[in-house]
């Protein structure tokens, strides 16, 4: 297993814009819930993303002004089974 401790969102700055991020453990099948990161910031960052074996990750954005994300940027740690 893994543990993912935080994700960041490395874009560039916008107003008032927000991005969401959430995830799927299980082939697409279900979704957990997007969490909003606030894009007035170059670098946003979240703690607690909880443990997986595989997982996916889904980036949404739709506000009104243009964005440019480089990277979204998981740390990622080995756990022990």
């Amino acid at each position: 297993r893994k543990f993912a401790r935080s994700v960041a969102v490395i874009a560039d700055i916008a107003g008032t814009a927000t991005g969401m991020v959430r995830f799927t453990d299980n082939d697409y099948q279900t979704y957990g819930y997007f969490r909003r990161f606030d894009l007035s910031q170059t670098r946003v960052n979240q703690q607690r993303w909880g443990n997986f074996r595989r997982r996916a990750w889904e980036w949404r954005y739709t506000g009104s002004e243009r964005v440019r994300v480089k990277e979204l940027e998981v740390e990622i740690t080995q756990g022990v089974t």
